[in-house]
């Protein structure tokens, strides 16, 4: 599983479109649009999912919104195995 947040314009504004993406057939299995790209922005989109299947892995770019304490804690209770890979290492964040 794989999550960010994206800035498509809408008209003067912006509006923030958080997204959840299955990274074995890359369907979005979870989406949020809201005018702040906030922590409460990731967490509603992760609150869509129930359960992840038992072993998933969960990337993000390791912005502010996916490394706080209440976007983890939330997610480790979904069984997800791993939450926040280690920053910078290319094996797991796959750069």
């Amino acid at each position: 599983m794989t999550t960010d947040i994206t800035y498509p314009p809408f008209g003067k504004s912006m509006l923030y479109l958080s997204t959840i993406m299955d990274t074995f057939n890359s369907e979005i299995v979870a989406y949020k649009i809201s005018d702040h790209p906030d922590t409460k922005l990731a967490v509603d989109t992760l609150n869509q999912i129930d359960t992840f299947p038992k072993g998933a892995s969960f990337h993000s770019d390791q912005g502010s919104t996916h490394t706080s304490k209440e976007f983890y804690e939330i997610a480790r209770k979904k069984t997800l195995s791993e939450v926040c890979p280690i920053r910078g290492h290319p094996q797991l964040t796959h750069q």
